[in-house]
């Protein structure tokens, strides 16, 4: 029954990986595959049958955006890793960089995680989680007039989610409290 579960899902990951017009089910916009109907398991079976393949990356990204969601970092850090070695639109490379970004700096290592904000923000400048995670990075690490000057134009812009905002109003608003101070 497990061999016959096996390749019945072994079939279906093929299947799943294949070019196809218009793009790779992998995230290139192919129509039919719900990546919401497919376990984490079955991400990572057809992740690891085809890890040879640079258009894989996709998946990875979007299975390690899972594990990120639901902060298990050990488990997304290594697929956000390996899907920067394959091929990615700017905007999953972004979001992969600034992830190990903001996972460098939860796991203390502040100086890396400026690397890979940076970074992020070279390849997608208007992706706003990159901004974000640099500017609370900035602002833990003391340097309140440069966390400024990435958390104020998310609140000027619109694509800030509703239940963000109240956070970055008040990280603003500690920012600038220790400019004034330092001026003052």
């Amino acid at each position: 029954l497990l061999v016959g579960a096996f390749v019945v899902v072994s079939v279906l990951a093929l299947a799943a990986i294949r070019p196809r017009d218009g793009g790779f089910v992998t995230g290139g916009g192919v129509e039919g595959v719900n990546l919401d109907e497919v376990s984490n398991e079955q991400m990572e079976a057809v992740i690891a049958a085809n890890a040879e393949l640079p258009q894989v990356a996709a998946m990875e990204v979007a299975l390690a955006d899972r594990y990120f969601d639901e902060g298990a970092y050990s488990d997304a850090l290594p697929h956000y890793l390996s899907a920067l070695d394959g091929q990615l639109d700017s905007t999953r490379r972004a979001r992969a960089l600034a992830r190990v970004g903001w996972m460098s700096f939860a796991s203390g290592r502040a100086d890396l995680a400026e690397v890979y904000l940076g970074e992020a923000l070279e390849t997608e400048p208007g992706y706003e989680e990159s901004r974000l995670f640099l500017g609370l990075v900035l602002l833990n690490e003391g340097r309140p007039s440069e966390a400024l000057a990435q958390l104020e134009p998310l609140l000027a812009g619109d694509a800030l989610p509703d239940e963000l905002r109240p956070e970055v109003e008040a990280a603003v608003e500690l920012a600038r409290s220790q400019v004034e101070e330092r001026s003052g």
